[in-house]
């Protein structure tokens, strides 16, 4: 068995953690481990929040940049749902890219079981890693 086939499981299983940690945030933050944080590490988190870290003070309504590139090409360090998105955008990318130069060694039950993982990934973030 090819080794990349474990490579390209494991580029699965991070994209499933990260995406079950996106919605994690995104839909129940007040249900997750992250809201039990200090409010300091909090706004990081917090997507209700932690839009603001992209612009120099949404208070004053000044949002411009708050560094070169924060809500463009830069915008994943700037808060965790988008880093944990572009986690989840690399893990997917490196893994079509292993399947596409595998040409063919791969069953077609493979398709199935990466689902699986994918899924499975999800899940165990979503529903008992990051619930309190």
């Amino acid at each position: 068995m090819d080794p990349k086939i474990f490579l390209i499981l494991f580029c699965v299983s991070i994209a499933g953690v990260s995406n079950g940690t996106m919605d994690k945030l995104q839909f129940h933050y007040g249900k997750s481990i992250f809201a039990q944080l200090s409010a300091e590490k909090q706004i990081f988190f917090n997507p209700q929040e932690s839009w603001k870290l992209k612009y120099k003070n949404v208070a004053a309504k000044d949002y411009r940049p708050r560094f070169p590139l924060s809500t463009t090409l830069l915008v994943s360090f700037t808060d965790a749902w988008h880093l944990l998105k572009l986690f989840w955008e690399a893990a997917l990318f490196l893994a079509l890219f292993l399947a596409v130069g595998m040409k063919g060694k791969m069953a077609w039950w493979w398709i199935i079981l990466t689902y699986l993982v994918y899924k499975s990934s999800f899940y165990v973030m979503w529903e008992w890693l990051l619930a309190i």
